[in-house]
């Protein structure tokens, strides 16, 4: 729903305008959860945190870009291969090992997307 409104917002708006706008509103909805446990983050915690955020900043501006030169149907599944990023980081980094159930999965929602994308409406159009 979030890409369908992205497009629709890029027809009045620039892609920084949608972009800040989400970043404040994402920020704003955050803080309710700060009585609820906040931790003051170490050096090197905060130095972590910092990097996520203008890493997912960056990654914010280029996604939303994108909806401004192809649709919906076409750049959401790819945002499914954020799925195989977590899984590398996860095991890489934090030592995590993958259950069966997302080793097997994983496999099927990226094909599913890869699927939606090489249709690209058509089943829609048949009908």
């Amino acid at each position: 729903m979030t890409q369908t409104v992205v497009r629709k917002l890029l027809v009045t708006d620039r892609t920084p305008i949608i972009v800040l706008w989400f970043s404040v509103t994402a920020t704003s909805l955050s803080l309710l959860t700060l009585p609820f446990g906040w931790v003051m983050p170490s050096p090197v915690d905060a130095i972590a945190l910092v990097a996520s955020g203008i890493v997912g900043a960056v990654a914010q501006i280029l996604m939303t870009e994108s909806y401004r030169h192809a649709g919906a149907a076409t750049i959401s599944p790819l945002d499914y291969t954020s799925l195989l990023f977590a899984l590398a980081i996860g095991y890489a980094i934090f030592g995590e090992v993958p259950t069966l159930s997302l080793l097997f999965g994983t496999p099927l929602v990226i094909l599913a997307g890869i699927l939606v994308a090489l249709d690209k409406g058509g089943a829609r159009d048949k009908e």
